[in-house]
């Protein structure tokens, strides 16, 4: 947690510093519900299992993968212009810190941190801009945190140790958003996120329960509407 913290606190206040007292840097806030969806790499742990065959208990090996939809998202976007080289297209940096209300296997709330290098065209691109609608694509690294609040179960087969369960991971991300003014004469955007984490630890495929999972590779997918402040 620490870790994210500091990346957090680098990325929300640091870099508007600076750009203090230029015209590049860009605020905006948004939300999402049920459109925001996390699966961390699955886990494993050594557990038991009862033998009816020797009527004794064994040891075996479980597999569980952290996944959960967002109830609610709430989300803060922090862009800076690097370079403008017209009114209607720029190349920029951003962070968006978002977090969620998910209730996972062992655990509540998600957190999510994309830090992307963008290609800004149209409406939004630069507080110059005279063009209606436009947009932006962004590749980058994300880290993702499910279960902010842990929550040991008790109906479970061992006993879990929380540092055992993987919650926190690093994924290659793309992003991209559609701006327009909407009826109010506001700067809008429908954001589009996706994070594809590395493959699962192959190891649980020898996993007792295996076949009552459903396993998919580590990944975020978000649908957000976002204003921005300042036009």
């Amino acid at each position: 947690m620490k870790k994210i913290y500091a990346i957090f606190i680098c990325t929300t206040f640091i870099l508007p510093l600076f750009a203090q007292n230029t015209n590049k840097v860009f605020q905006a806030f948004g939300f999402t519900s049920i459109l925001d969806y996390a699966a961390a790499p699955v886990s494993t742990a050594s557990g038991y299992v009862y033998n009816p065959s020797s009527g004794v208990v064994d040891t075996a090996l479980y597999a569980f993968q952290e996944q959960g939809i967002s109830l609610i998202t709430l989300i803060y976007r922090l862009r800076f212009n690097l370079y403008e080289p017209q009114s209607d297209f720029a190349f920029g940096i951003s962070a968006t810190p978002a977090f969620g209300l998910t209730n996972s296997q062992h655990g509540k709330g998600f957190f999510n941190l994309p830090i992307l290098a963008e290609i800004e065209w149209g409406a939004g691109a630069t507080y110059n801009s005279s063009k209606d609608v436009g947009g932006f694509l962004g590749v980058g690294l994300e880290i993702n945190k499910l279960d902010v609040i842990p929550m040991k179960r008790v109906d479970e087969p061992f006993p879990i140790e929380m540092q055992s369960v993987k919650n926190f991971w690093k994924e290659f991300v793309i992003a991209a958003g559609y701006r327009f003014w909407n009826k109010n004469n506001k700067l809008t955007e429908v954001n589009f996120k996706l994070g594809i984490g590395s493959k699962n630890d192959p190891t649980y495929a020898l996993a007792y329960n295996k076949n009552d999972l459903n396993i998919i590779p580590p990944l975020t997918i978000r649908i957000a509407f976002i204003r921005f402040i300042k036009f």
